[in-house]
This record gives structure tokens, sequence and C-alpha cells, in this order.
């Protein structure tokens, strides 16, 4: 998923704004009955690994 700038704000002129690029997202549908969700952050630019 990635957000691009756009001309919403009044007085822009085609500016664009530094957005952050996000990678894939990825949607894991449960086997049984949902009871719990975890999100995983970790700093922008990294890529979870060591």
């Amino acid at each position: 998923m990635s957000y691009t700038s756009s001309n919403r704000d009044s007085g822009s002129r085609n500016v664009r704004r530094n957005v952050p690029e996000f990678g894939r997202t990825y949607i894991v549908m449960p086997k049984e009955i949902h009871k719990a969700t975890i999100v995983w952050l970790h700093g922008i630019g990294e890529k979870g690994s060591r």
C-alpha cells in the first residue's frame, strides 16, 4: 500500500509532501474463532531483521 499527496488542502500548489511508502499488507484469515490481534511495529526504514 502506498499513499500519495493530494490537493485537498486549501492553498496547496501541487507540492509533493514527504509521504512514506509502505510495503505489502498481509492478511491472515483465522483457522478458528478470532480471539486476539497482534500488531508488530518497527522503526521507519528498518526491515525487521538484525
